[in-house]
């Protein structure tokens, strides 16, 4: 990595010992994508790994806190059960990837790649998830608690049981998600277009935090009282058609 000074005032010394550095950190980053089935249970916390290639890698159970993921691929990668508690993943891959259970709380997944990755059960607490692709995704069970979800495209994406207490999903698509006993308490909504949400409950609604520019299925109806207050129920008419057509 070519080293600029032009903006800053270092040394040639300084500068070589950044660029050997670099030099170093793209050597281990070679070793550990030429082991990339064999990183099970590795102990790679605080590694900046920047750019890596692990797609279809075996990585579960991997100790990897702290640590810079950033363009990683990790396409196709099993990552059940790792720990990256607070790693950079911005602009990561991780389509199609198994993260059963793996603790990704307070990661950065802003702007990655998640279609069809399977991440049930899995913590995301306080997780950056803005401008993030899950369509096609499973987070069933999983815990988004608090998590950003704003700008995310959650096309057909499961959040069967999922925990999105205090989630922010602002401007997220959710066109077919399903979203079936999810947790929704406190879960901002406002301005979102839940009209293909069949599973949606009176309950789940009078929990979440929404206002009058939110789209609702056409089986739930609202009554404002205040500008901030409502009152959900169920569109019987409606309701009854729906169950016709499901039996």
């Amino acid at each position: 990595m070519a080293i600029e000074n032009d903006d800053i005032d270092l040394s040639k010394e300084e500068i070589a010992e950044i660029e050997s550095q670099e030099e170093k950190r793209l050597a281990e980053l070679k070793i550990i994508e030429k082991n990339k089935n064999n990183l099970a249970y590795k102990n790679l916390t605080g590694k900046n790994l920047t750019g890596v290639n692990l797609s279809n890698g075996k990585i579960n159970h991997v100790i990897m806190p702290n640590s810079i993921l950033i363009d990683a691929n990790l396409t196709g990668a099993n990552l059940c059960d790792a720990n990256l508690y607070n790693t950079d993943l911005n602009k990561a891959r991780l389509n199609g990837a198994a993260c059963i259970q793996a603790n990704f709380v307070q990661c950065n997944l802003s702007q990655t790649d998640l279609t069809e990755a399977d991440f049930r059960d899995a913590f995301l607490e306080n997780a950056d998830l803005k401008n993030a692709c899950l369509n096609g995704a499973d987070f069933s069970w999983a815990n988004l608690s608090f998590a950003t979800l704003e700008q995310a495209q959650l096309i057909e994406t499961d959040l069967t049981e999922a925990n999105l207490h205090g989630a922010n999903l602002r401007g997220a698509n959710l066109t077919d998600a399903n979203l079936e006993n999810a947790l929704l308490t406190d879960t901002f909504l406002k301005g979102v277009d839940l009209s293909t949400q069949s599973n949606l409950t009176v309950e789940q609604m009078e929990s979440a935090d929404i206002d009058k520019t939110t789209i609702l299925p056409d089986h739930l109806s609202i009554t404002w009282i205040t500008e901030k207050t409502f009152k959900c129920r169920i569109n019987e008419e409606t309701d009854k058609k729906k169950k016709k057509t499901n039996e």
